[in-house]
């Protein structure tokens, strides 16, 4: 139960939205799926002075525009399990979805932009967004900002988006004939993955690994055959990352293992997922 009092604000559009956010007046925190700031919000570890809901927004979409694939900011898991269009252009972000710990219950709740914000190293989607150089784009009541998702991560639970600004899409470019594979190790089904891996061929192969280091981490595989790739994805992990469920020192002994299957995924000799 949350306890604490606080003031409650769902706006009717993005741009009001960020309206609101950016009057600067009070301790504020964006409700997105919920599934991190509700369930926070009420063991107290979150105690905002008011909060924006932003499921009246306008902000659950899945469209085709100009060769790229925009998802809206509250899409859902399950949106992107059901979308013929990501389907069709995106299946990594199905396959990644299917994946995600907690079943039905968070494919309905979760959102793809609240993972991406929330940025948990663990998560499933910012390595993900990584690999398929998604451009993010973020809102404030002076219009919009694109940035990168390479650039977007900035550490563990921090990203680039600044105060007043909220994340309105996400937009990818879908490559013709361009495939991906995603594969991750977790202890259990009901845990969180130790380490993922997203593999995208095409005409720059590459591999983004999340939980390995606090960003994702981003490897080049052009010119490099499938043998070694556990071979260059160890040389570029400088940084291993600790947290309650590996040493980093474990996830970076085992970070090449779960990239390679990623790229055998993308070749169909896998399933994308492991325990």
């Amino acid at each position: 139960m949350i306890t604490r009092h606080f003031t409650y604000v769902a706006p009717a559009s993005a741009e009001e939205a960020a309206r609101v956010l950016g009057d600067g007046g009070e301790d504020t925190e964006i409700l997105g799926g919920g599934t991190w700031v509700v369930p926070e919000m009420t063991n107290g570890t979150r105690r905002p002075a008011r909060v924006v809901d932003l499921a009246k927004a306008g902000l659950k979409r899945i469209a085709h525009s100009d060769g790229s694939i925009v998802i809206g900011a509250q899409t859902t898991y399950r949106d992107l399990i059901d979308s013929e269009l990501i389907t069709e252009r995106l299946p990594l972000l199905r396959t990644l979805a299917l994946g995600v710990t907690g079943g039905s219950q968070v494919w309905n709740r979760g959102t793809v932009g609240g993972s991406a914000c929330y940025a948990n190293p663990q998560s499933d989607v910012p390595a993900s967004l990584v690999a398929l150089g998604a451009t993010l784009r973020l809102r404030s009541a002076g219009g919009v900002r694109e940035v990168a998702a390479a650039e977007f991560f900035r550490g563990a639970f921090a990203t680039d988006v600044r105060s007043g600004e909220l994340l309105e899409e996400i937009v990818i470019a879908a490559q013709a004939g361009e495939r991906g594979g995603y594969y991750k190790f977790k202890l259990s089904e009901s845990s969180w993955p130790i380490v993922t891996a997203a593999y995208v061929d095409g005409e720059q192969p590459r591999v983004a690994l999340g939980g390995v280091e606090a960003v994702p981490l981003l490897v080049a595989l052009e010119g490099i055959d499938a043998g070694a790739v556990e071979e260059a994805v160890a040389a570029r992990i400088t940084a291993p990352y600790t947290d309650a469920l590996a040493t980093g020192e474990y996830k970076k002994s085992i970070a090449g293992v779960i990239a390679r299957r990623a790229v055998e995924a993308a070749a169909g000799s896998q399933n994308g997922a492991a325990r």
